[in-house]
């Protein structure tokens, strides 16, 4: 969802990016069906990964050419100095985009994109996405977030924007339109979502007119929802289910939900179930004992039988048919247009599939389908797959399976703290992947077991805080003191402050222990 650059520089091979190249392995299936696609330089050097999910995995070397490390990178972050090995490029040639290390006009980290406009001309786009890389799907759900520095504010009628555009449709199929006129100085962050047109070649874009300079950074595209636009199965997270009559991704307007492709099912009079959409079990990975919701659209193109249904639900291959959830059915009408969100919480294994079907002769479509985890439980048993990480060095938190020390499922965060330190915070979100907005609510929840009460006069808390900021500007601050065994939950909810770097903390002092689960992060609505 959200970072902060955290790369550390070193010395990077020098490659001629006039002959950098990037292309996807197409004569490997494991590649192809995993959506990750390689860049190379001329010499044969891998530089990065993008893998389907929009991350990417930096590899680093020296003057003689030894990888020296990987780095995981969450959004575009322009640290390696230049448009070449990104997903963008710099736009408007008059007055165009440029990557820049000048520290005055960086957002975050060492690079940013700069971009300024003559204080005459009433568009200036410096910056868009390249369509070589960053390829949208039409009539799909997409957000994308960006922070921001304005370095010069724009005449009265001036203001610095962003919006995507489609070259095939007219400006009527512009997207996502945002302005805003903040003054020099500022920074800030913005979070847009928007769902593009029936066209297959739409741009990103950021821009500013009448005179305003402003500087880009830490991009993210995360798209919302599968729509099946691509007309098959093979770029999205799911597969045909049932062989005897699978599911197939249809353009026949008859079947269609919305936008241009959706998915197809049916079933004989005789069958009792046809479960024939899956989620991908290699790109669709559900954690056990984790909340989720599930959302999507239908059409029924044929009712089945009084005693049929449509239905959805999740099922592990490893326990029995009692471990499903999230069990739903349904019986419109023929022609129906409808849509269903539900939301379940896995069981405790690790390979759950959504499944899609219908039974005794029902057909039905099936399209824009939203997967979204409601809560971090930590049940892959690591922080590297969540958006934490262990906090204080000295008395730092672990993910642990310790079954005295677990508040639910099988994996918990534990911390304590010595007896003599007055904090410890053990547990933080990781900036590289969480971003709270400036001056936006937020309500966070999570569950607590009390391993050891700290003394008199210590607790255990929880509070946000700005590293650029003061701690006058920490917000949500509660503090709690069990007993030794208690479970419990809190809910806490508070605005941040105008930084853009504001953490989670969890923490415990003065001789305290406490297991931490179930994590719930949540923008309130206005």
């Amino acid at each position: 969802m959200f970072s902060n650059k955290s790369i550390q520089r070193c010395r990077i091979f020098v490659v001629s990016l006039a002959i950098l190249f990037s292309f996807t392995i197409s004569s490997s299936a494991g590649a192809m069906d995993s959506g990750v696609t390689y860049s190379y330089s001329s010499d044969g050097q891998l530089l990065f990964s993008k893998f389907s999910d929009g991350t990417y995995l930096d590899y680093f070397y020296d003057d003689n050419g030894n990888l020296v490390k990987k780095v995981s990178r969450y959004r575009e972050t322009f640290e390696r100095g230049n448009f070449e090995t990104t997903d963008y490029m710099s736009s408007n040639p008059g007055y165009s985009g440029e990557v820049t290390n000048t520290p005055d006009k960086l957002v975050t980290g060492a690079y940013s994109v700069y971009g300024a406009s003559d204080a005459t001309w009433e568009w200036n786009t410096f910056l868009a996405s390249d369509l070589r890389k960053l390829q949208l799907e039409p009539n799909t759900s997409y957000t994308v977030s960006f922070k921001y520095k304005v370095i010069k504010s724009p005449s009265e009628k001036g203001s610095h924007y962003f919006f995507s555009r489609s070259s095939t449709g007219n400006t009527a199929q512009d997207k996502g339109w945002m302005t805003w006129n903040d003054k020099a100085g500022s920074k800030g962050s913005k979070i847009v979502t928007f769902t593009t047109g029936p066209y297959g070649d739409y741009q990103l874009n950021w821009g500013t007119k009448y005179g305003g300079a402003i500087s880009i950074d830490d991009i993210q595209v995360t798209k919302q929802s599968e729509s099946f636009e691509r007309g098959k199965f093979e770029s999205t997270h799911y597969i045909s289910g049932n062989p005897g009559y699978s599911g197939v991704v249809t353009n026949e307007a008859e079947k269609v939900v919305t936008g241009a492709y959706s998915v197809y099912g049916e079933s004989k009079a005789t069958w009792e179930w046809n479960s024939f959409l899956a989620s991908n079990p290699r790109k669709l990975q559900l954690e056990p004992n984790t909340s989720y919701t599930v959302s999507f659209k239908y059409k029924v193109i044929k009712s089945p039988s009084e005693k049929g249904k449509h239905y959805f639900f999740s099922r592990t291959s490893t326990g029995n048919t009692a471990q499903d959830k999230g069990w739903t059915e349904w019986n419109d009408q023929a022609g129906s247009v409808g849509s269903k969100v539900v939301t379940f919480i896995t069981g405790p294994y690790g390979d759950y599939q959504l499944n899609w079907g219908t039974s005794y002769g029902g057909a039905i479509s099936i399209d824009d389908i939203q997967v979204t985890k409601l809560s971090e439980s930590f049940e892959k048993g690591r922080f590297s797959t969540t958006d934490y990480m262990s906090g204080n060095p000295g008395y730092s938190g672990k993910v642990t399976k310790a079954p005295e020390k677990i508040v639910t499922g099988a994996y918990s965060v534990y911390g304590e703290s010595d007896v003599t330190w007055e904090w410890n915070a053990f547990l933080t979100t990781d900036p590289r992947k969480v971003q709270l907005e400036p001056n936006t609510s937020y309500s966070v929840s999570f569950k607590y077991k009390v391993i050891k009460s700290p003394s008199e006069k210590g607790s255990h808390y929880f509070f946000s805080r700005t590293s650029t900021g003061s701690t006058a500007q920490d917000k949500g601050w509660t503090e709690w003191k069990d007993k030794v065994g208690s479970v419990g939950s809190k809910v806490v909810t508070f605005t941040t402050g105008p930084s853009v770097d504001y953490q989670l903390y969890w923490g415990t002092n003065y001789g305290g222990a406490i297991s931490i689960d179930d994590i719930q992060v949540t923008k309130m609505t206005k």
